[in-house]
């Protein structure tokens, strides 16, 4: 009896301890996997701290970085001109301006009649060369033919047209501006020898002209710089093996 008493007993007990160890051992695993789950959380919650970092990096090297303006809009920022150009090329837009304000001004007071600015007295020199007969040429009047002129050389000496690939637009400039300088030569013979007299007016748009000769043929004739030769990166070079000794 005592047998069959305690073996229910520690059927029982023994039933219960396996049934408390196997729930603890699941529950044991369970808290395990638990950790498990709480470990990606933890790295999917600091990952968006990465990506905030990340983020203030690169908006940290923004600010140093500088815009790049396209080619075709310079001409609407006069003031970046000078960059984009160059000192040279925006020397003769600059002239070519210059001489088609000054020739535009001569031809509106030849048709006009309201004379030139500080000459309206007759024997004015202004005046006298104006009205000679050698303000004309083929029958069109040298004004006009300035004005035609300097237009053409604003358009030439446009950035569109020195950024040109064309070597044609090159050439046309050149020899545009070779046949300005004889036919200015040939207006100041008649200034000095035929007529006597010297306009002001005339002689700034001949200098002005001078200027552009002398621009555009250095440019043209000037040696071209050579390309610069990239460094090469000293890891790359060939490694020189040494000479074996001869063996005795």
């Amino acid at each position: 009896m005592s047998a069959s008493r305690t073996s229910p007993k520690n059927r029982g007990g023994a039933a219960r301890g396996t049934t408390v160890t196997q729930g603890k051992g699941r529950q044991r695993p369970g808290t395990q996997a638990k950790g498990g789950q709480a470990a990606p959380a933890k790295g999917k919650q600091a990952s968006p701290q990465a990506k905030g970092r990340q983020a203030a990096t690169v908006k940290g090297k923004q600010p140093a970085e500088q815009p790049v303006e396209p080619a075709g809009s310079s001409w609407r920022r006069p003031w970046t001109l000078p960059r984009t150009m160059g000192w040279l090329p925006f020397s003769t837009l600059a002239l070519s301006v210059l001489g088609l304000i000054d020739a535009g001004y001569q031809t509106y007071t030849h048709f006009s009649n309201t004379g030139l600015a500080g000459c309206s007295a007759k024997g004015d020199a202004c005046v006298v060369v104006q009205t000679s007969s050698y303000a004309w040429v083929f029958g069109i009047p040298v004004a006009v033919l300035g004005l035609a002129f300097f237009v053409f050389m604003v358009v030439i000496n446009s950035p569109q047209a020195w950024r040109a690939k064309n070597p044609l637009i090159h050439r046309l400039r050149l020899a545009s501006v070779v046949v300005g300088m004889l036919f200015v030569l040939y207006l100041i013979y008649n200034e000095l020898i035929r007529i006597g007299q010297i306009c002001p007016y005339c002689t700034s748009v001949h200098i002005i002209t001078f200027i552009l000769f002398a621009l555009i043929v250095y440019q043209a004739t000037a040696p071209a710089k050579p390309a610069p030769v990239p460094e090469k990166d000293p890891a790359q070079l060939p490694v020189k093996k040494p000479k074996s000794g001869a063996r005795r």
